[in-house]
């Protein structure tokens, strides 16, 4: 009798131990992931079988393959992931994305906040991945892909300081100054850590609203802080250039309507020239000169070096 009664409990734990395999193993993986065990994370994941079709074994195997250095497959892991329509429900470690936006890989940012649009996740974890997704293309100087994420943030909720410096840049590009100003102000309402790049970024927001007094104390800031970054140096060159002798050559020399004219050709670096020099002579920011310029060094440019003044 004892046996009978037990048996059909005993079938019953089996089938359900059988049922709950892929997900308790992919538990499993995803727990070894976390500490980054790879070789135990990539035993277990070996024994799921059909991995697609089980929920979150994707995800998993891209991350899996972010840790290994894969990032082709890791891509192709993600992608089949976005396939799966609640993909927007699971769990997808920012470390991830961080991956994928470092390895410049647009294509799987982009998708998968399009299927966080398509979902009903709460506002705020939206905001989390809008924030990390935008900031990644600013960072990349993806203008027009970190404004179209950036503006998907729900701003009557708390958001990243550095979102809000973000937007007022992108005002700046866009040349919409009281949008920029509002946003610059939240941004230091808010603000709770700084580097050389959050600082330059500001100055240059400052600096298009012709706040001198802003610019200059951000500078200092930037010099005392960072003495050694590239953007320390150019402010440098920015203070020695920023003479009455120089600002009555630039007005002689360069009048308006020929910054008109020559934007969107290259200069050649002459002796003495800064890059600053060029900011002021041709009406364009410090950051979209390095930006179309690469290769440059602000502190250490060679005579000749041709300067493009225009991007791609």
């Amino acid at each position: 009798m004892l046996s009978c009664s037990s048996n059909p409990n005993n079938s019953q734990a089996t089938h359900q131990g059988k049922t709950n395999t892929p997900q308790v193993t992919l538990s499993y993986v995803n727990a070894y992931l976390m500490i980054g065990n790879v070789t135990k994370a990539d035993e277990k994941f070996q024994t799921i079988q059909t991995p697609e079709s089980v929920p979150g074994a994707m995800v998993a195997l891209a991350q899996l393959r972010a840790l290994k250095g894969d990032s082709l497959g890791a891509q192709q892991a993600f992608m089949l992931a976005l396939d799966s329509p609640s993909l927007a429900a699971l769990p997808v470690s920012s470390n991830l994305l961080d991956y994928f936006c470092q390895q410049k890989m647009w294509l799987a940012l982009a998708n998968y906040g399009d299927s966080l649009l398509k979902s009903s996740n709460d506002v705020a974890t939206n905001n989390m991945t809008f924030s990390l997704i935008g900031q990644c293309f600013f960072k990349a100087n993806e203008w027009n892909k970190a404004k179209y994420w950036l503006t998907k943030l729900d701003l009557a909720l708390p958001v990243d300081s550095l979102d809000y410096l973000a937007l007022a840049r992108l005002g700046i590009e866009d040349k919409q100054y009281t949008e920029a100003e509002q946003f610059i102000l939240r941004f230091e309402e808010s603000k709770n850590n700084i580097n050389a790049h959050t600082l330059w970024t500001a100055l240059e927001v400052y600096q298009k609203l012709q706040q001198p007094k802003q610019v200059k104390q951000i500078g200092q800031n930037l010099i005392t802080l960072f003495p050694s970054s590239d953007y320390s140096l150019v402010y440098q060159e920015m203070l020695k250039a920023n003479s009455h002798e120089f600002n009555r050559i630039v007005k002689k020399e360069v009048p308006l309507q020929v910054k008109l004219d020559i934007k969107g050709t290259t200069h050649i670096m002459k002796k003495g020239e800064t890059l600053y020099q060029l900011t002021k002579r041709y009406d364009v920011l410090m950051a979209d000169l390095l930006r179309w310029n690469p290769y440059l060094v602000a502190n250490n440019i060679p005579l000749g070096a041709q300067i493009r003044l225009f991007a791609d």
